[in-house]
């Protein structure tokens, strides 16, 4: 088949979802592209059974530069401000996976998308770990038969090495553009800002924790998804469970549903969700799982064209299930009853 192509595929986040891919579907063809032609054929001999290209987004090249576009599907792990890399995509009929950009950006993102969506998928996956949170989310909330409020709380280990410059980049343009976040509450979708958007949770062990809202468009998804009336989802940039106890780099989820339950009575599910970025880098492996789906490789049927999310185009429980294939830990899920309110 005509290989998956990679743009920016020799940074920090393209790596480990090319070594994702390689690991799942080891017989697909790589196409490594970036502005460092070097260190993109350095990592394609690494891998092997992968091409090297230079790739100039933003620039005046024709075609990024690239010699030609038979390509399954691609990847473009930096934002694309010119929409050169979606206008190629279009162009070649290639199914386009895009990995960056705030809940915000999304407008622009869609409004592009919307001129080449007629000829290739259009994946935005502009959720935490590119969906990566969102789907266990909506696997737990599929236990309830109706969901009244959702709280998720991401912990972001800041132990690990530096991020790449295009995760840098990315994540200097949200905060820097945008100091509001999203929630739902009460049924309305609101943004909030400051202290207002500051939130205290239990994390995983026990641990009481502050989380900010996240910039993500995961509140919006879950409602959306849930119908939850009441979804809040918050990060908090600081030491993961396995840090303070193992030193090892990890990143967490911990969800909490409250809902009716299918026996009727109204509970509160809640369920801790452990990624090592060493072994089980969470990002890399939800992008490999939407560049699987958007080229087709484990269903044989490649995502046919229109605009897509992370939720459209996974299924949360299969998501679930290779997550878990690839190591990320799922802790079991607790259910406790809903307090009767007091009057």
């Amino acid at each position: 088949m005509n290989p998956i192509l990679l743009i920016g595929g020799h940074g920090i986040t393209g790596r480990k979802t090319a070594q994702q891919l390689r690991l799942r579907h080891p017989h697909v063809p790589l196409a490594i592209a970036g502005r460092n032609l070097a260190a993109a054929q350095a990592f394609a001999d690494e891998l092997g059974n992968a091409l090297a290209y230079a790739a100039d987004i933003g620039g005046n090249a024709a075609d990024l530069g690239l010699p030609h576009g038979d390509f399954s599907a691609m990847g473009v792990f930096l934002m694309d401000e010119t929409g050169d890399a979606l206008r190629f995509a279009s162009d070649h009929a290639i199914p386009y996976v895009a990995v960056t950009g705030g809940a915000f950006e999304m407008g622009l993102q869609f409004a592009i998308g919307m001129h080449a969506m007629n000829h290739c998928s259009v994946t935005i996956a502009s959720n935490w770990f590119c969906g990566g949170a969102l789907m266990p989310i909506l696997a737990l909330c599929g236990e309830l038969s109706s969901v009244e409020a959702v709280t998720a709380g991401i912990v972001i280990d800041r132990n690990d090495g530096p991020s790449g410059p295009a995760t840098r980049a990315d994540f200097e343009r949200i905060l820097g553009t945008c100091t509001s976040m999203p929630l739902r509450s009460q049924g309305a979708y609101k943004w909030v800002t400051g202290d207002t958007g500051k939130e205290q949770y239990i994390g995983t062990g026990g641990r009481r924790l502050e989380g900010r809202l996240a910039v993500s468009i995961d509140a919006v998804a879950i409602g959306a998804a849930t119908g939850a009336r009441d979804v809040t989802v918050l990060e908090t940039w600081g030491d993961s469970l396995s840090w303070t106890d193992e030193q090892l780099s990890s990143d967490e989820i911990v969800i909490e549903a409250r809902g009716t339950a299918k026996d009727g009575s109204r509970v509160i599910l809640r369920q801790e969700v452990v990624a090592a970025r060493e072994t089980a880098p969470i990002t890399a492996i939800t992008i490999a799982m939407l560049l699987d789906r958007a080229a087709g490789l484990s269903s044989g049927v490649p995502l046919a064209s229109g605009i897509y999310t992370a939720e459209r185009a996974l299924d949360p429980a299969d998501t679930v299930a290779w997550m878990k294939e690839a190591g990320i830990r799922f802790g079991p899920v607790s259910v406790r009853p809903v307090e009767p309110e007091r009057l």
